[in-house]
């Protein structure tokens, strides 16, 4: 009896270990096999120890790039000899030259690679885009040739292309060149109808025409001939500073230089701020008198004033000096027409040489009346005649 009770206490006791064993390795197994939470857990965790590493990577990498200070002060302070100092220049080339090779230094983070190659790419879209709009500022119609247009607008000192991106607008005087003008039309360019809307002036010589004489006023350059031959040839529109006009007879008679007052009148209009009044019987007739003083600054007066004003003047001719009487008793100044265009070519108001003065008008009257008086004494003479 004894014996068996052992054998059946030992069998539960085996049986027992063995159920506990068995919840062991069960609960093991079980926690060996992770939830969907927890993987996703996991998951966060990696990503998140993976930027880290990566940016400590990157702060590293950049940390070796980039000297430190104290060498810089090392560099700079520790010279051998005084000979060995380096100057300011130097200075300046070393920090410049240290800063490209940190700038193409291969260790570099990926991040800054790719913000410096968006910005490459920006760089050379833009600059491609500026190509684009100088080589075609000016879209040709169809049938012409492509012109080449630049921005500097008037006289320049290199006779290279013209730089003005309003389409030119020529005009003649003195001279009928068919060929010129198909060459500004097969530029793209326009024959002009107005003094106030031309550009260019094409003539052979020096002319004290209206149209030379207004864009004179205008400081507008006037070139020879050529310089449409040589825009014909060239396919462009060329800077007119290399073609303009040189008479030097007709200079040393009105005793000017055109460069000079082409130069001068583009700093500024000679008459401006003037008043200006022409009676009918002046030469050039006040029609064309009109367009020379509104191009040289100076406004138009269609009636004669009888009030006094500063800059205000009278251009006449002896045979209208007697209906210039108001403009006498206003003390107004009285010209003649050189005044104007002896002045647009030197550039230069001299009003004094060119005075009317009313004493003129005495002479012709004083005149009329000693002939009267000597009638009357003749036909006196022959009654006293007839009466003896």
């Amino acid at each position: 009896r004894e014996q068996r009770g052992r054998r059946t206490r030992a069998a539960a006791m085996v049986a027992s270990d063995d159920a506990t064993n068995s919840q062991r390795s069960q609960s093991r197994e079980a926690a060996a096999v992770p939830s969907l939470e927890e993987r996703e857990v996991g998951r966060e965790r990696t990503k998140r120890g993976l930027t880290s590493s990566k940016a400590s990577q990157e702060s590293l990498n950049f940390t070796q790039a980039t000297p430190s200070r104290s060498s810089l002060r090392s560099r700079l302070t520790v010279p051998r000899n005084e000979d060995d100092i380096p100057s300011k220049r130097e200075r300046r080339s070393s920090s410049h030259g240290s800063s490209e090779k940190q700038d193409h230094d291969p260790s570099t983070s990926s991040q800054e690679s790719l913000v410096a190659g968006s910005r490459l790419q920006k760089q050379s879209t833009a600059s491609s885009e500026d190509k684009a709009e100088d080589a075609a500022v000016v879209a040709p119609e169809e049938g012409s040739t492509p012109r080449r247009t630049c921005r500097a607008r008037g006289i320049s000192s290199s006779p290279g292309v013209n730089r003005d991106t309003a389409v030119p607008k020529v005009m003649f005087t003195g001279v009928i060149d068919e060929d010129g003008e198909q060459v500004v039309r097969k530029l793209g360019g326009e024959l002009a109808e107005s003094v106030y809307e031309c550009t260019h002036l094409v003539t052979d010589r020096v002319r004290r025409t209206v149209k030379f004489l207004c864009a004179l006023a205008r400081g507008i350059p006037i070139v020879t001939l050529d310089w449409l031959k040589k825009c014909g040839r060239s396919g462009c529109f060329l800077c007119p500073s290399g073609f303009l006009v040189k008479d030097a007879e007709q200079e040393r008679n009105f005793n000017f230089s055109l460069s000079v007052s082409l130069q001068k009148a583009c700093r500024g209009r000679l008459f401006e701020g003037y008043e200006i009044h022409v009676t009918p019987s002046v030469k050039p007739e006040p029609e064309y008198m009109k367009d020379i003083i509104q191009c040289s600054g100076a406004t138009f007066l269609p009636t004669m004033p009888k009030t006094y004003k500063e800059k205000r003047v009278i251009i006449s001719c002896p045979e209208d000096l007697t209906k210039c009487k108001p403009a006498f008793t206003a003390a107004l100044p009285v010209a003649n027409t050189e005044f104007m265009l002896t002045g647009i070519l030197q550039q230069v108001i001299d009003l004094q040489s060119y005075v009317l003065e009313p004493a003129a008008e005495a002479q012709e009257s004083t005149g009329k009346q000693t002939n009267k008086r000597g009638a009357l004494n003749i036909n006196t003479a022959s009654t006293t005649k007839r009466r003896r």
